[in-house]
């Protein structure tokens, strides 16, 4: 899991979060980041947790920042005496999507985009902590995070660039880095992408 999916679904459930509750985060992936985080200026403590065991032990440390659990765990083998101590007591699935819509304030997410978790990563990476522009039909369109993907790491001004603006970027320096920075996936769907009309 990469630190800007986690600061998004932070993000998310900051307003109903309880502070002195834990919150626990059950994620297939593994925690990629720091063993601290910065959400707006507050410092909160990360750590991946394989077992229970080691849940018992960072929930007994002592600390008054708040603290974050990821496990690839599900919330019936946590045991009771851990999930009493969770925001919500249980554990939160991640879903980059939803914290997308909240920040382009979108009511509901297009049903194509959910079939890429890659683009809901680059999209949030892409953003940090800018403000992206608000999804005006309410819904969180392709076209809207192509466009904020492209931007920021292509250097590309429109989701779907034509051949005029397509050919310059082409010939610019630094253009191959910038393609095989996007990975292999990412380079996939935005092939698809743009060759859909």
């Amino acid at each position: 899991m990469k630190e800007s999916v986690l600061i998004s679904q932070l993000r998310s459930i900051r307003g109903k979060w309880v502070p002195g509750l834990t919150i626990g985060v059950q994620s297939p992936s593994r925690w990629q980041g720091s063993s601290e985080i910065s959400l707006d200026s507050e410092r909160w403590r990360v750590a991946q947790c394989d077992s229970v065991l080691e849940m018992r032990q960072r929930l007994s440390e002592d600390s008054s920042s708040p603290l974050v659990l990821i496990t690839p765990l599900s919330t019936a083998a946590i045991g009771d005496d851990v999930r009493a101590r969770l925001f919500r007591q249980q554990l939160l699935a991640v879903d980059p999507w939803n914290g997308l819509a909240e920040r382009f304030k979108a009511r509901q997410v297009d049903p194509v985009l959910r079939q890429s978790t890659a683009l809901a990563d680059a999209a949030l990476e892409s953003l940090g902590e800018s403000e992206p522009p608000v999804a005006a039909s309410g819904v969180l369109t392709p076209e809207l995070i192509w466009q904020v993907v492209l931007q920021n790491r292509l250097g590309l001004k429109t989701a779907k660039p034509d051949l005029l603006e397509f050919l310059p970027w082409l010939a610019s320096d630094g253009t191959v880095a910038k393609w095989e920075a996007l990975g292999d996936e990412l380079q996939k769907s935005l092939a698809t992408w743009l060759s859909t009309s």
